[in-house]
C-alpha cells in the first residue's frame, strides 16, 4: 500500500467486486438482499393555527378540554386524514406526536396560558403544562410548553389535541401566528 490507495485489486477476496455489491467480514463480494433497509416514515400532518380561538373560562379542579382547530395544515396521502380538529389513522405503526399551543395576550392584557393535551379517542395520554408571565417575549407570554409522545397506533385511531384554561376569571386564546403547532410523524 505504498502509493496510499486500497483498489479492489489488493484486495484478497473471492467473488466479483461491483458498484452493487459489498464486501463481508468473511472475504467474499456479495450482493445485499431486497429485504432490509427500507425507511417507512413519513409525515402524517404538519399544522399551524392562524385563527384565534377563544377557551372558556378555567378550573384547576376540573379543567375544561376544548379541542383545538388547526387552521392550516398538510396531510400525506397514505398515512392518515385530517379535518383541523382530529388526525384519523389509516396506517398502523408508531407515530411521534408533538404539540405546542401559544395563547394571545386576553382583552385585559394580561397572558392566560393553555395546558396542551394530546387526546386518543376520548381519551388524553400526554399532558404539556401552561405557563404565563408578563416578564416574557410578547409573543409569547403564555405558552403551553411542547408536548409529545411516542405511541403505537392502529388502522382508525383517532388523535386531537386539546386546550384547558387554568386561569377561571379570564378567558384564553391561541396565538394567530401559526405558533400554535401540531405535527404526527409515522416513525415506522
Amino acid at each position: 500500500l505504498a502509493d496510499g490507495s486500497v483498489t479492489t485489486a489488493k484486495i484478497s477476496a473471492t467473488g466479483t467486486a461491483s458498484a452493487t455489491t459489498y464486501l463481508r467480514g468473511d472475504g467474499q463480494w456479495a450482493t445485499p438482499s431486497s429485504s432490509g433497509g427500507t425507511a417507512t416514515g413519513a409525515i402524517g400532518v404538519m399544522a399551524t393555527n392562524t385563527v384565534e380561538q377563544v377557551l372558556p373560562l378555567g378550573s384547576s379542579t376540573a379543567p375544561i378540554e376544548t379541542p383545538i382547530t388547526f387552521s392550516s395544515y398538510t396531510v400525506s396521502s397514505g398515512v392518515g386524514t385530517f379535518d383541523g380538529t382530529t388526525f384519523t389513522v389509516a396506517s398502523a405503526g408508531t407515530y411521534l406526536i408533538t404539540t405546542n399551543i401559544v395563547s394571545l395576550n386576553n382583552s385585559s392584557g394580561n397572558p392566560v396560558a393553555i395546558r396542551p393535551g394530546i387526546r386518543l379517542g376520548s381519551n388524553v395520554i400526554a399532558y404539556g403544562v401552561g405557563l404565563s408571565s408578563g416578564n416574557y417575549p410578547a409573543a409569547s407570554k403564555g405558552a403551553g410548553i411542547a408536548t409529545t409522545t411516542v405511541i403505537s397506533l392502529s388502522v382508525n385511531d383517532t388523535i386531537s389535541i386539546v386546550g384547558s384554561n387554568q386561569n377561571s376569571g379570564l378567558t384564553a386564546s391561541t396565538s394567530i401566528n401559526g405558533t400554535t403547532r401540531l405535527s404526527i410523524v409515522k416513525l415506522f
